[in-house]
């Protein structure tokens, strides 16, 4: 994702490429994610509509969730190679950021 791009024209694009037939399912969500890291989780998830917003906040869920240690390769979709930026930058970001959403939530 160029990170040069407005969240909501990097959003618009992989929406348009979906709907073109361009993306699968599992890449657009892919995209999304990768968007979310990018631009900030809740910019991201406000800017989604249904049913991609639910997708997303499930995902956000299975990694903030997932066990630690090296079980999170399993939820990386399998095109993607294992990566350490994703274990030591990027899924505690995502646990940060879901621990404190919880607190805020009734």
């Amino acid at each position: 994702m160029p990170r040069n791009d407005s969240i909501d024209e990097t959003i618009a694009s992989i929406r348009a490429r979906w709907e073109l037939g361009e993306l699968t399912q599992g890449e657009a969500e892919g995209l999304f994610f990768d968007v979310s890291v990018d631009h900030g989780f809740d910019a991201t998830l406000g800017r989604l509509d249904e049913p991609w917003r639910g997708r997303l906040l499930a995902r956000l869920r299975e990694y903030a969730v997932a066990p630690l240690g090296t079980e999170w390769i399993n939820l990386r979709p399998v095109e993607d190679p294992p990566d350490r930026a994703f274990q030591d930058k990027v899924l505690p970001a995502v646990r940060a950021w879901w621990a404190a959403r919880a607190q805020h939530e009734p």
